[in-house]
């Protein structure tokens, strides 16, 4: 598999726009400079598996979004941002709301 490293960073940069946190900010909590960060967001490195797994931890985001952009076709991506955005006693609840639905 073949990994578009523009594609990759730009969901980076997205997501952490989403959540309103600065390029400083996210590398500060990944521990990576800010340029490096910077070089990553434009495709233009590759992260470590480390880094990668505490983007995906920091971000509150799937390794699959990263990578191919999807979390799962049939969900939409601001339905999974909220969720991922919640505790896990809140995405317990979550689960058991939509198993109300369900039923």
């Amino acid at each position: 598999m073949s990994i578009n490293l523009k594609k990759f960073g730009k969901r980076i940069a997205i997501r952490r726009t989403e959540l309103g946190i600065s390029q400083k900010e996210l590398a500060e909590l990944v521990c990576l400079s800010a340029t490096h960060l910077s070089n990553i967001e434009n495709g233009k490195s590759t992260p470590s598996f480390n880094t990668f797994v505490d983007l995906c931890d920091t971000l509150k985001t799937s390794a699959d979004y990263f990578l191919c952009g999807a979390v799962h076709p049939d969900v939409s991506q601001e339905i999974m941002s909220k969720i991922q955005l919640c505790s896990d006693n809140e995405r317990e609840k979550v689960s058991q709301i939509l198993d109300i639905f369900i039923k």
